[in-house]
């Protein structure tokens, strides 16, 4: 048995391994799931330990060739690395298959293997490279030690790239730990293959690395790096500038009083050296230290200053943007960092929903986040009131069981650190900070000031939103007064349509009620008379039925507007000309045009628009009406045309067919073109309806165009009207265009 200093030293560390295994497992301190990797990377280390103790003592493993011995640590060093990689990958979070890393790592040393140890003879001796020779051995190792560079390589630059990405100084003090913890590792691994060491200093270092780096994978409060260099950087020079300062004056007073004497004399002088140091040296090096701290600590916030200044900036704001914005410069000035947002707070839906006030800047505001009740942030916020960081979210147990949704949207924001703002134990707002200029973390003296900061910006915020909430309420009572206003308009609208059409519909029943029992008591006196002819009696029918035929189309508009308002209008497609439709139409008024010396004009373009798939009945009743409507507001001797065209919905990309009913007649008020269409409406004075159905400015029972829009909509189409006014001297004249789409497939 052989037990020398190296064998000492091996069974230590494989003595921390062992003690290192239980601890690991039994940690439960990081959300970080690189549990799993760094205990079979700690076991494997053991193992690899172990196996060296092994190969000391008089053990079949002692008998192992020299030469193999000799490559065994170059396999270790590969498989280290390959370890190494997925620990960094799983502590870094990043997404990737470790079994596809596993296989091509197991696909590398099986090469490595069979070409180092020249299984079976399969490899020869020696390969030409071109004019140089290369040995066996040294290709496996070659290969062995590329892949291993490879995988080192890239845990230490990915970790790096990592660093320089983060915006969150926690996160880059940790990347910091773990890179050292890299470096320390991959030089153990280099170290560990150089056997002609006596001592194992690169199991040393590999174990001090291991510890590092499990140190930074699941400690959450870990010490700040950088700022322990830039204090020590800071008592360093202050050391040597006290010394300095502290010698140079002793050798002043020394060249000035170059002996003391054991008298009066004597303690007076140095009593005078004692008090300049006292008053004049101490002070100046103090002010040294200050300005030393202000330039490497970046130690110069003023709480009190800042404090008293912030307390006065926001007393009297009570207007939310203007609030918002003193409080986030404020704190950027302050703190010197990047950005600041004032986030409102509110429960809708057992949801906490947080809001960005817009300051009077104008900047971009994120989407609100919604943060479910049940959610351990949620209950952080609403209990514990202090500041929370980025850092913990990502790290702490705690915060485990946040959704995807939740985490992936705080992270979003670019905030690195949450300070919960709070009155009477009610979460009202959260100040959330971006970085540090400088890059550092927030420590404890400016968390403290930016609690104060929190509890002193609630009232503030609670009398801001007090008075956001009033004049949102006044706004929406502004709203519902104007909806109101006009709400009562439209009922007094309708309210004189019902009654106009009330009266309108018993005139216009009436009417040829009036003209049958008329005609049929004449023809009751002339028959008891014995003065009804046949001519009389020709001439008397036929009054009875005109008003009979009237009395019909009356009742059958009124049962075209029910079954258009409860959808039961049914139609009969079928392909038809437009331009049929239209002299269908015209067919009904060419004697009324012709009594009111009205021209018409329908152009000729009409026959080359496409068929349209439509219920020929129903759309010849929609251009009667729209052809109807022109006769009886244009005044005699005026012009009525009728012209279409193909248009295209490009927002849509539909086709359609437009035909236009335009007329020279006394117009429309633009603000009644819409109205036009509704049941009962009519324009003009209802005392002045005349019952015509073409007489100038006559009027119906105002169903019409109701009628036109209910059975063109019916058909997937629209109808509007256009007029610049109403005008009975100047005339200008009104447009109603009627849209069809155009079914593609009709030949």
């Amino acid at each position: 048995m052989q037990l020398d200093l190296s064998g000492i030293l091996l069974g230590l560390i494989g003595l921390v391994y062992i003690l290192l295994i239980p601890l690991t497992f039994r940690t439960r301190h990081a959300k970080n799931q690189g549990l799993g990797f760094y205990a079979a990377f700690v076991i494997f280390l053991l193992a690899v330990t172990i196996f060296q103790l092994l190969l000391r003592f008089n053990t079949p493993l002692s008998l192992i060739r020299a030469d193999i011995a000799a490559r065994f640590p170059l396999y270790t060093a590969f498989i280290l690395s390959v370890f190494l990689f997925q620990t960094t990958f799983t502590f870094l979070q990043k997404k990737f298959l470790p079994w596809v890393w596993w296989l091509v790592a197991a696909f590398i040393l099986g090469i490595g293997i069979l070409i180092s140890e020249n299984i079976n003879g399969l490899v020869p001796e020696q390969v030409m490279l071109g004019a140089n020779i290369l040995r066996r051995d040294l290709a496996g190792s070659l290969l062995l030690t590329a892949a291993w560079v490879f995988f080192s390589t890239a845990a230490f630059l990915t970790t790096l790239v990592t660093r320089q990405r983060s915006v969150h100084p926690l996160h880059r003090n940790r990347y910091i730990l773990w890179l050292v913890g890299l470096s320390f590792c991959i030089l153990g691994i280099y170290l560990s293959t150089e056997i002609f060491l006596s001592v194992p200093v690169g199991e040393i270092v590999i174990l001090l690395a291991v510890v590092m780096l499990g140190y930074s994978l699941f400690t959450h409060n870990l010490p700040d790096i950088k700022h322990i260099l830039k204090n020590s950087l800071s008592l360093l020079i202050s050391i040597l500038l006290s010394i300095l300062v502290y010698t140079a004056f002793l050798i002043f007073f020394q060249s000035v009083f170059y002996h003391f004497e054991t008298t009066l004399q004597g303690f007076i002088q140095a009593v005078f050296i004692a008090a300049v140091f006292a008053l004049l040296i101490n002070p100046l090096l103090g002010k040294a230290q200050k300005v030393l701290n202000n330039l490497i600590l970046k130690s110069n916030q003023d709480a009190e200053y800042i404090i008293s200044d912030y307390t006065k900036s926001i007393s009297n704001i009570i207007d939310l943007s203007r609030l918002a914005e003193v409080v986030t410069g404020t704190i950027v000035r302050g703190l010197n960092i990047h950005q600041a947002r004032l986030f409102l707070v509110s429960e809708i839906d057992e949801s906490m929903v947080l809001s960005a006030v817009e300051s009077q800047t104008g900047d971009a505001l994120p989407a609100a986040i919604s943060i479910s009740t049940n959610s351990p942030l949620a209950d952080y916020w609403r209990y514990e009131h202090r500041p929370l960081a980025q850092y913990d979210l990502d790290l702490l147990p705690y915060f485990r069981s946040m959704t995807e949704a939740e985490s992936t949207a705080l992270k979003s924001l670019s905030i690195d650190l949450y300070v919960p703002i709070s009155i009477q134990n009610r979460l009202i707002g959260i100040l959330g900070l971006g970085a540090k200029k400088s890059r550092d973390r927030y420590f404890v003296k400016e968390l403290a000031l930016l609690e104060t900061l929190a509890e002193q910006t609630a009232i503030s915020l609670e009398n801001a939103r007090l008075y956001e909430n009033l004049k949102l309420r006044s706004a929406e009572n502004e709203t519902l007064n104007r909806e109101l206003t006009s709400a009562n308009r439209d009922l007094s609208r309708l309210d004189k349509a019902k009654s106009d059409f009330l009266n309108i519909a018993s005139h216009e029943l009436r009417t040829p009620l009036t003209q049958i029992i008329g005609y049929n008591d004449i023809v009751e006196n002339m028959a008891s008379t014995n003065e009804l002819t046949p001519a009389n009696s020709r001439q008397m029918t036929e009054g009875v039925r005109k008003a009979a035929l009237r009395l019909e189309e009356i009742v059958n508009t009124m049962f075209d507007v029910s079954r258009l308002d409860i959808g039961s209008l049914e139609l009969s497609m079928a392909p038809v000309s437009v331009l049929m439709l239209v002299n269908g139409a015209v067919a009904k008024w060419k004697d009324a045009l012709e009594n009111r010396k009205l021209t018409l004009i329908i152009s000729p373009e009409l026959k080359d628009l496409p068929r349209i798939n439509a219920d020929g009945k129903r759309m010849i009743q929609v251009f009667s009406h729209l052809i109807q409507n022109a006769i009886k507001f244009t005044p005699d001797g005026g012009q009525v045309w009728v012209y279409g065209q193909n248009f295209i919905d490009h927002q849509d990309d539909k086709k359609f067919v437009e035909i236009i009913v335009a007329d020279s007649g006394i117009g429309i008020d633009p603000e009644e073109l819409e109205y036009i269409f509704e049941k009962f409406y009519r324009l003009g004075d209802v005392m002045l309806h005349s019952t015509g159905e073409t007489k100038f400015k006559g009027a119906g029972p105002g169903l019409g165009l109701t009628i036109c829009r209910g059975i063109i909509e019916a058909h997937g189409g629209r109808v509007w009207a256009e007029s610049s006014g109403y005008d009975e001297e100047w005339f200008p004249g009104s447009k109603f265009h009627v849209l069809i789409p155009i079914n593609l497939e009709i030949k």
